[in-house]
């Protein structure tokens, strides 16, 4: 099971550039690379998403 955590950067902070499926300036149709495909406008994010996932396969060495 992956439960994830969400959080957000420091105020004034970015955590990375994204680009969204649907356009982001209702102005521009091409904003979103649904319709702007690579011509897509990458814009700053402040979102952080962890998961954690338990993977069986790796050993620690200890035993």
């Amino acid at each position: 099971m992956v439960k994830p955590s969400y959080d957000t950067v420091p105020s004034g902070e970015t955590s990375g550039r994204s680009a969204s499926k649907q356009p982001v300036d209702p102005n521009d149709p091409l904003s979103g690379y649904k319709q702007g495909g690579l011509n897509a406008k990458a814009y700053d994010v402040s979102g952080v998403a962890t998961r954690i996932r338990y993977d069986s396969s790796r050993s620690s060495g200890m035993r």
